[in-house]
């Protein structure tokens, strides 16, 4: 029996979340990841025109997977200058898996337990590759016992709820009054927001602190 002690583990891997609403800086940020490489199913990545980042553009969810052992590849090539994989956007993915499912399917009743099932296969597929996994959604407002709760935006409420911890990090983008786009990981009971590590408990100026920093500090603190 070995016996070890909580205070060694260290992550080597962090699957975060970013979600907001439009232009608060969610496609820049993933920018200032360690070599990011971008899924960009959204096609919203004009702001980095001035950056010399890699991405793939994906059409379909049936693409997304079809693409994603190339993806596999890629990674374990690159697994001496470890790479950070962006997807932007979990919520578009979802769109568009379930859009194909429901034109699969005559009954409709059918459609959306097999989407629920697909989508949650496929998070839990990502977050096995050997890689740091970053996904943007889009934004949403809840109604939770008579508060309004920002929360990322999914087209079923059930995936939603799942997708909720399925995440061990997970960033609300927001602005504040002074209008500077700012992450937070802490729910206050205004969004849906969570940080397991313990490590993000003040608001992150996106301008200031990259995505890097971000997963380094969770990952080895």
């Amino acid at each position: 029996m070995r016996i070890q002690n909580t205070s060694t583990i260290k992550r080597a891997k962090v699957m975060m979340l970013v979600y907001g609403a439009a232009d608060v800086g969610k496609s820049r940020w993933l920018a200032t990841a360690t070599d990011p490489l971008i899924v960009d199913l959204e096609h919203g990545l004009q702001s980095l025109s001035d950056k010399h980042i890699d991405f793939v553009s994906v059409d379909s969810y049936k693409e997304f997977v079809s693409i994603l052992p190339e993806i596999r590849n890629y990674i374990k090539r690159a697994d001496q200058s470890p790479i950070t994989l962006c997807i932007d956007s979990l919520t578009e993915l979802a769109d568009y898996c379930l859009k194909e499912f429901c034109a699969e399917q005559k009954d409709q009743r059918r459609a959306y337990p097999m989407f629920y099932d697909a989508m949650i296969d496929l998070i839990k597929e990502i977050r096995a590759l050997p890689c740091h996994t970053v996904f943007t959604a889009k934004h949403d407002m809840l109604d939770v016992n008579g508060l309004t709760v920002h929360a990322p935006r999914m087209p079923w409420r059930k995936l939603q709820s799942e997708v909720l911890h399925l995440f061990s990090n997970i960033l609300y983008v927001g602005k504040n009054t002074k209008g500077q786009s700012v992450a937070t990981a802490t729910s206050r009971d205004v969004c849906a927001a969570k940080d397991r590590s313990g490590r993000l408990s003040k608001p992150l100026d996106i301008d200031v602190v990259s995505i890097a920093q971000v997963i380094q500090k969770v990952a080895n603190g």
